[in-house]
């Protein structure tokens, strides 16, 4: 009879039994013609270990060159200073002008190598922009494109490390972002290192 007998495993019909495992073990083949037995899991790499999202309609417009807050911040204290963090943004973009570009970008603070955008680029980690033939009239004509932009990050702490969606203009021309109650998200993970 198969079935769990005092703290052994019989495997029915074959003559052979195993020891039951503990919690984290898995029940694993010690060969053919062998009981079968319980080992710890090994220890691995690029586990998700917790997911945080934000999202906003909120529709904001600006003309600046520098950084402009988003709407949109998620807070994630990693388990380890070795694991990673990967970051994900999804919005839209548009314009009143033509040749007018809007950067999309991820602020961190918090992080060992210190606060900024990640990736180190002027323009943050992407950048829509509008051709130069395209014209528009003075108001937005509902024409949303969408921007997206991924970064796997380390953080190198165990501690809170804030992430934030950030936009800019190229120059004085007006560039929005959420318009027409399109939606975007702001989504970190944090990824066993």
């Amino acid at each position: 009879m198969s079935g769990i007998i005092g703290s052994r495993l019989n495997h029915r019909g074959s003559g052979l039994t195993g020891s039951l495992g503990t919690d984290g073990q898995l029940l694993t083949s010690a060969g053919a013609g062998l009981s079968a037995v319980y080992e710890n899991v090994a220890a691995g790499t690029g586990k998700v270990l917790q997911v945080i999202n934000d999202t906003t309609t909120t529709e904001m417009s600006t003309t600046s060159t520098d950084w402009q807050d988003g709407d949109l911040t998620v807070t994630i204290t990693p388990a380890s200073s070795s694991n990673k963090v990967f970051v994900m943004i999804s919005t839209t973009t548009d314009n009143r002008v033509h040749d007018t570009g809007c950067g999309i970008g991820i602020d961190r603070s918090g992080g060992a190598s210190g606060d900024g955008q990640l990736g180190g680029q002027d323009w943050g980690l992407t950048r829509n922009h509008y051709p130069w033939n395209q014209t528009y009239p003075t108001s937005y004509p509902n024409d949303d494109n969408p921007a997206h932009a991924i970064y796997v990050d380390s953080p190198g702490v165990a501690t809170a490390v804030v992430y934030k969606f950030q936009f800019r203009a190229s120059g004085v021309h007006r560039v929005r972002v959420q318009g027409a109650a399109t939606i975007s998200s702001l989504i970190v993970m944090e990824i066993e290192g």
